[in-house]
């Protein structure tokens, strides 16, 4: 059974269910193969564009332009490996400024060249962001990279933006597609002709935060060590980390939201209990439950809003502020809160248990936070305000550069347009 086969098979029994945040079923690998070998990806007829493959023909050479860079080298690699094995032609790779005969290039990295034509377009890359071109038999990929050095064995770090540029023209002009992990979860269509078309522009990942977490590497999975050796795990968590990249895991602006009310049981507990959930009508349940620094909040007691809001204050009244609701069991039954939900008359024990549907009881509590939030800012300059949803923990933003709000002069903030509605 080879590594692959063994990783759906611990999948199946839940071990690695955190790897991609997505159900994997055995189908997907029995089906991989017919996927590996589908029609062509055809974009032949896109005029005008840069050719790199005719007929099974290397027509272009990839110029790296920083081959001191670890990130622009693995992006070059990637693109050779990807066209290789999507045409069986082998792109040759030079340095910058060395001679080079085939009619097209690809420049790879910051150079000359790419410094050019952003000084001509008025573009200077911010982070995270990254440009593609293609023109005269000219194509130009460049990022605003950036590696930490300082790794971490549950999510992704860098900002390998070259690559994700490279990326880019591999799915857009190639239809390549990264479906999990692995060589077996890259799907490269294959073709004789390969070609880019006349394009340019600035990219960069649309959310300001993005992550799943690694459970290769989780503690509570020590499972994991039965079934895989040390070096097939390595090979995994690189793997993982990879196809992490691939689809833009990492982070521009440092957003932390986990469990945020973890001290209020020790703060409120005896002073106010009526600000924490209140158990199913006629269960042995008690507060707190399961534990202090899980309870869960009861929302619709406006003490408790209160207090979020008076705690903001007190930190200073910062842009992003967490108000993910603690792990575990033991949500709100009270008929108030309950109310809040969608659908309503769900069974008592359901709720308490999550397994309910709560999602509306939480959005909106949430806007109505970042309601008090925005009017509390008013006369100051606020912007990137919103509620931010993040897998694993959820923060609401009020203040920052860009749009101002006079709650005074509407008597509330008007956030209808960048509210957020409803959660599915």
């Amino acid at each position: 059974m080879s590594i692959g086969e063994r990783v759906f098979d611990l999948s199946r029994r839940q071990v690695l269910s955190g790897l991609t945040g997505l159900a994997v079923v055995p189908a997907v690998m029995r089906t991989a193969g017919r996927w590996l070998d589908r029609p062509s990806f055809d974009l032949s007829g896109a005029e005008p564009r840069v050719d790199l493959v005719s007929t099974g023909q290397a027509v272009a050479v990839i110029v790296n332009e920083e081959p001191s860079s670890a990130l622009v080298v693995e992006a070059v690699e990637v693109l050779q490996h990807v066209v290789e094995r999507a045409s069986g032609a082998r792109l040759r790779v030079v340095g910058p400024g060395e001679p080079f005969s085939e009619p097209a290039a690809v420049r790879v990295g910051r150079g000359p060249r790419a410094g050019a034509v952003l000084a001509n377009a008025g573009i200077t890359l911010q982070k995270e962001e990254f440009w593609t071109s293609a023109t005269a038999n000219e194509v130009i990929v460049v990022g605003a990279d950036a590696d930490p050095g300082a790794a971490s064995s549950s999510v992704v770090t860098r900002t390998p933006a070259t690559l994700w540029g490279v990326q880019r023209l591999l799915d857009d002009w190639l239809g390549v597609r990264w479906l999990w992990p692995g060589e077996a979860g890259t799907v490269v269509p294959h073709s004789l002709d390969i070609a880019i078309g006349d394009h340019e522009g600035v990219h960069r990942p649309a959310l300001l935060t993005r992550q799943l977490r690694n459970q290769l590497t989780a503690g509570h999975l020590k499972a994991t060590n039965k079934w895989l050796t040390t070096s097939e795990l390595a090979k995994l968590n690189a793997e993982y980390f990879r196809w992490a990249e691939t689809h833009h895991m990492g982070a521009r602006e440092a957003i932390t939201a986990r469990h945020s009310f973890g001290t209020w049981w020790g703060r409120f507990g005896s002073d106010h209990p009526d600000w924490f959930a209140e158990p199913p009508a006629g269960s042995d349940y008690e507060q707190p439950w399961p534990q202090p620094d899980r309870v869960k909040l009861r929302l619709s007691n406006p003490d408790v809003a209160d207090q979020i809001i008076a705690d903001w204050r007190a930190a200073g009244r910062p842009a992003t502020y967490a108000v993910t609701p603690n792990d575990s069991t033991g949500f709100d039954t009270s008929p108030a809160t309950m109310a809040m939900d969608y659908p309503l008359n769900q069974a008592a024990l359901t709720v308490w248990a999550g397994k309910g549907k709560l999602a509306t009881r939480y959005v909106k509590f949430w806007n109505s936070l970042l309601t008090r939030m925005r009017c509390r800012a008013a006369g100051r300059v606020a912007a990137r305000t919103g509620v931010r949803v993040l897998r694993g923990g959820t923060t609401v933003g009020s203040g920052g550069p860009g749009q101002r709000r006079n709650c005074a002069r509407h008597g509330a903030c008007s956030l209808e347009s960048d509210r957020l509605a409803g959660l599915v």
